[in-house]
């Protein structure tokens, strides 16, 4: 659980131990976290419950978030965890599993691709008349071991764009800042501005937050650089991502937005040593930065949207989606919390407690460049939701968990403003947070056919 921490959207996590004794006999049961139950404590639907009513579109991407588990279940010895069909469960868009199943505890036969492929094999019969041709193709190519774990994850990819494709998609920004109550500068920098909004060519499809290092002189200069280096670098990404012929996979486009944080760090940090900053005046700043990739993928409908979304971030600056029914963090802070629990040193909840806790392990400028390690993940626009960015003047004290509720329908049913929104977020954290800066940015996500006008 402690190795795979970084996967807690989608794994519990481990709260502590109950010790039982019986006879002569000390049973230790794990305590879970972050299982996949709902308001009223009741399981969340089976990927087989849900499985018949599901849309293609759902299907082919519950599919492909097992593909992206592979690789770290069968590092850390629990790959068992994806063949028992009642263990995984699904939550909206996102697909969650109940507990992690050592393969020690069922039996001696190998968890292959192979054995994937029989097992998914069953679910035949609910497929999506769309996609089912392709999945069994795909099922009994896996059974006959002739694939590989790329093969089939790009696979499952071609099916989600081309279905996503057919989903129309409107998509809407707005964003804001506040200095604080006890703030007379603000650190924080985001993007897009009004202004900005107004000259945007990529239609309001890129958001960054970064937030100065509190304690570090230059941490203003820092953030505003950040924000107008990644802007321009992810403009120029998402002009080639429009334009390209061909389907760039998730994993290229993961590893070019890597490199271009890496290049704004790099520039940070040359920055820092051409006027002799060290230590605590080293410039410095969090990110987290979205961008709605828009490939043009061809569909029976015409060219449309792949509906990707890429995030990416470094520090504690954070990304949540929201939906009127649920409020999931999208990203893991870069802390010593977090350290402590990856690492197998302490549990999340005693972790999170710590005097140290909040300390940054890492953010831009900081570090050497070969030492930072941007967090890049894609997700899918396939629901109704809102993209949320913020620093930590917003996400202190649980603040969005806590509030998120009084936004989400009234944004996705058009009765507050984004820009509304926006400013009244920033007035609860201006009462709640006002000890820190505050930034965020809406981006809120249409693709359902009664709300969009695309």
């Amino acid at each position: 659980y402690a190795h795979l921490y970084q996967y807690r959207l989608h794994l519990p996590q481990l709260h502590g131990f109950c010790w039982l004794k019986r006879s002569d006999e000390i049973i230790e049961i794990p305590l879970l976290d972050n299982i996949p139950i709902d308001s009223d404590g009741k399981l969340l639907p089976s990927l087989v419950e849900a499985w018949s009513t599901a849309t293609p579109l759902n299907q082919a991407y519950w599919l492909s978030q097992a593909i992206d588990l592979w690789a770290p279940l069968a590092g850390t010895g629990v790959l068992s965890s994806l063949i028992v069909m009642d263990n995984l469960r699904v939550d909206g868009w996102c697909l969650r599993l109940c507990e992690l199943i050592p393969d020690s505890t069922t039996g001696n036969s190998k968890v292959t691709l192979a054995k994937l492929g029989t097992l998914w094999l069953q679910t035949l019969p609910g497929a999506a008349p769309e996609i089912a041709d392709r999945l069994e193709a795909l099922f009994i190519k896996m059974q006959t071991e002739q694939a590989s774990l790329r093969d089939v994850g790009r696979e499952l990819n071609k099916m989600m764009l081309g279905q996503a494709a057919r989903l129309p998609l409107e998509w809407q920004i707005a964003g804001g800042t506040d200095a604080g109550a006890t703030h007379q500068h603000n650190e924080d920098a985001y993007y897009p501005t009004p202004l900005e909004l107004v000259h945007d060519p990529t239609g309001g499809k890129i958001a960054i937050i970064c937030d100065g290092i509190a304690g570090h002189q230059g941490g203003e200069v820092a953030s505003q650089m950040a924000v107008k280096l990644l802007k321009i670098q992810t403009q120029t990404l998402f002009d080639e991502l429009t334009n390209s012929q061909e389907i760039v996979s998730p994993e290229q486009i993961c590893q070019m937005i890597g490199a271009i944080v890496r290049v704004v760090n790099n520039t940070i940090t040359t920055e820092n040593q051409s006027q002799g900053r060290e230590d605590l005046r080293r410039m410095g700043t969090t990110m987290v930065m979205a961008i709605q990739a828009n490939q043009r993928i061809r569909s029976r409908n015409g060219v449309g949207n792949s509906h990707e979304i890429y995030i990416a971030h470094v520090g504690d600056s954070r990304a949540y989606w929201i939906t009127p029914q649920r409020c999931q963090l999208l990203t893991l802070d870069d802390d010593i919390a977090t350290r402590e629990v990856k690492q197998g040193r302490d549990l999340p909840w005693h972790s999170a407690n710590r005097p140290d806790a909040t300390a940054l392990t890492q953010a831009l400028g900081i570090k050497l460049p070969e030492l930072i390690k941007p967090t890049v993940q894609r997700f899918m626009a396939i629901e109704d939701g809102i993209l949320l960015l913020c620093s930590d003047g917003l996400s202190d004290r649980n603040l969005v968990e806590s509030s998120w509720q009084d936004y989400a329908a009234g944004i996705l049913q058009a009765d507050i403003p984004l820009t509304e929104a926006v400013q009244s977020w920033l007035a609860l954290a201006h009462r709640e947070n006002g000890d820190d800066n505050i930034s965020l940015v809406l981006m809120s996500c249409q693709v359902s056919a009664k709300t969009s006008n695309v």
